[in-house]
């Protein structure tokens, strides 16, 4: 019933002086009712901003089609094909509804498969038909089938989109190839002269990357973006899909995403919109739901791996992004370690097992939900920084799976979906230690009746902190006795009604 809140802070200092900080300015004493902070009652109604409750939990697991698993091959079949391809190999629909048991048993509640929709490409971001499945994958109902299965075992689906470029094979720019001036679709692409050369290393027309097989869209022409909506209209009516990730996303205008929202959200207001960007995204967490958090990725491995920055530089970074997004974007950051757009994790940490590991229990300790790229659950690896080398096909000979890694995994997962889950409240933090490497911090739920402690030791020696409470760490099951090995990361449930 308010129709506005003002306020300002009050800032208090070591040696007893106060400030006032009101408006963007600060002054000894508050006087001035025109310098406060001012939020409207309209801004509130406009600005509120939901994203689906499903996503904020979700264990989510990225399938690149081609390379996860093939209903033409036996397992040991499988682990024969070519890995170092730019080429299909033979990865397919039926395929992954063969292994949705795995997928399952996992623990895994969302999956996310990269394109699938007919293309000139192994990789399928050049699309050459928005409505039609790629045959080497199979057929739009074989994947109807898919989404329907994974809905019967309670596994939502969400498809990769990109609107930010088409393949060269797309029918429209064909069209602009051959109606050289004359095509009713010249005005979807950014021609700079004719004829097109396709066939030269450096493209005369807008493209992603400058890569040639890649056309830019002009998604402010308003049959383009008719078009597009109607894509995504398309596989949520056929298919019942729950999502649409957004390849490029951050290439694309806030205009057209803010009309594709209002698009997607009158189809279904659960629907998740989640798009690609390495960095923050503030201006765009207003169209989207959630993005691909790289920043976390990137933070991780100053942290943890190069050692670029300390512990409390980490820290602060952790605690920037839950302050700097809208809060129901923030429980709904992909937190990814890897992806196949990066080296495989475990690669990035030397093959360094016990670093992995530290690294993935940060990454289940952060709030929202949890990405997992398919395979690093088994130990798959990288041999070099690049793409291709990320992409190498699933590892599905149980001989060759790291059974050690794929156990742990099962166990944060469920750790994950079971406890951690529950609390969505504050940080309190009792030691960030930069000269020991040492973090403690307790985290609450909503009510602040609850929480658990996490300590993080990442030095190179045993440490102790004192806890007066009965507590167990949650990775192993042991009792804390006040001491933290080396390198080890604790997640202590406490033991109600104990007292040292």
């Amino acid at each position: 019933d308010y129709i506005c809140i003002d306020y300002y802070f009050e800032i208090y200092f070591n040696d007893g002086n106060k400030k006032i900080f009101a408006n963007y300015g600060f002054f000894d004493k508050f006087k001035d009712a025109n310098r406060y902070f001012d939020v409207s009652q309209h801004v509130l109604d406009t600005q509120y901003f939901n994203t689906p409750d499903w996503l904020k939990n979700g264990i989510i697991y990225q399938i690149f089609p081609d390379r996860f698993a093939s209903s033409k091959y036996s397992d040991k079949e499988w682990s024969k094909v070519e890995k170092h391809s730019f080429k299909e190999v033979g990865g397919d629909i039926k395929g992954i509804l063969l292994k949705l048991n795995y997928i399952k048993e996992l623990g895994i509640d969302t999956l996310y498969l990269c394109p699938l929709f007919e293309s000139e490409t192994y990789h399928k971001y050049s699309t050459i038909n928005y409505l039609k499945i790629d045959s080497c994958f199979g057929t739009n109902e074989d994947f109807k089938e898919l989404v329907s299965k994974c809905h019967d075992i309670g596994i939502k689906v969400i498809i990769d989109l990109v609107f930010n470029h088409t393949g060269v094979l797309f029918d429209k720019f064909q069209d602009v190839i051959k109606n050289e001036g004359n095509s009713k679709y010249e005005k979807w692409y950014f021609i700079k002269k004719y004829p097109l050369t396709t066939n030269n290393p450096k493209p005369n027309y807008k493209s992603f990357a400058y890569v040639k097989q890649m056309p830019k869209v002009n998604t402010e022409n308003e049959e383009v973006r008719n078009y597009f909506f109607n894509v995504a209209k398309y596989w949520y009516e056929y298919a019942n899909v729950d999502g649409f990730r957004l390849d490029v996303a951050d290439e694309v205008s806030h205009d057209f995403w803010y009309e594709f929202r209002k698009f997607v959200k009158e189809l279904n207001k659960d629907l998740a919109i989640v798009g690609e960007r390495w960095y923050e995204s503030n201006s765009f967490l207003t169209q989207w739901d959630s993005h691909m958090n790289y920043i976390y990725r990137f933070s991780i491995i100053e942290y943890l791996i190069e050692k670029k920055i300390k512990l409390s530089d980490f820290v602060y970074r952790m605690n920037f992004l839950r302050s700097f997004y809208n809060i129901n974007a923030y429980y709904s950051l992909w937190n990814l370690l890897d992806s196949h757009d990066t080296p495989r994790f475990l690669f990035v940490c030397k093959n360094n097992v016990k670093l992995f590991k530290n690294a993935v229990i940060l990454q289940f300790l952060q709030d929202g939900p949890t990405f997992i790229y398919y395979g690093s659950e088994v130990g798959m690896t990288s041999i070099s920084n690049k793409d291709i080398d990320a992409r190498y096909p699933m590892e599905w000979l149980k001989e060759n799976q790291n059974e050690d890694i794929l156990f742990f995994y099962k166990c944060l997962i469920n750790i994950k979906k079971t406890f951690l889950n529950k609390f969505k409240g504050e940080k309190e933090f009792l030691l960030i230690d930069d000269k020991n490497d040492l973090l403690v911090y307790k985290k609450y739920n909503i009510s602040k009746r609850n929480y658990y402690y996490v300590i993080f030791n990442n030095s190179s020696k045993t440490q102790v902190f004192l806890l007066k409470e009965k507590l167990i760490n949650l990775i192993d099951d042991s009792l804390y006795e006040n001491k933290i090995a080396k390198n080890s990361i604790l997640i202590l449930k406490r033991i109600k009604n104990y007292k040292k």
